[in-house]
């Protein structure tokens, strides 16, 4: 059947109806034009927040991502900050060592300058 014996016989077969069984078909037919309307708005709604989700999963893992390396670098320079208070605790306690050495020595050669006076004193 080729389009214009197909027209041909939906008009005859329209002709051949009541008016209301004629209106209720023109009714339904505008209802089913609205449906698919509404049908490929919602498929349209739906392939937009499938593209938004998409999108924000890749912000998430993005941004996961650079959590994890903040992370790792928040951690490394833990490290590194535990490692220089060691060495400082290390080298305040050389600092106090060599202090009381410095002491040490500074009340010898007060001994030694004392007991100096007293040969110069004695010759």
């Amino acid at each position: 059947m080729n389009k214009e014996d197909n027209e041909s016989a939906r008009t005859s077969i329209m002709e051949s109806l009541t008016e209301s069984q004629q209106e209720a078909i023109v009714y339904l037919s505008n209802e089913i034009k609205s449906l698919r309307l509404k049908m490929n708005e919602e498929q349209e709604k739906l392939k937009k927040q499938r593209m938004d989700d998409k999108v924000s999963m890749n912000l998430i893992e993005t941004l996961q991502r650079e959590n994890k390396s903040f992370a790792t670098e928040i951690l490394a320079k833990e490290k590194t900050v535990e490692s220089v208070k060691e060495d400082l605790s290390l080298k305040q306690g050389q600092n106090a060592c060599l202090r009381d050495e410095v002491v040490e020595l500074e009340e010898k050669i007060e001994e030694l300058e004392g007991t100096v006076h007293g040969l110069k004193n004695t010759l």
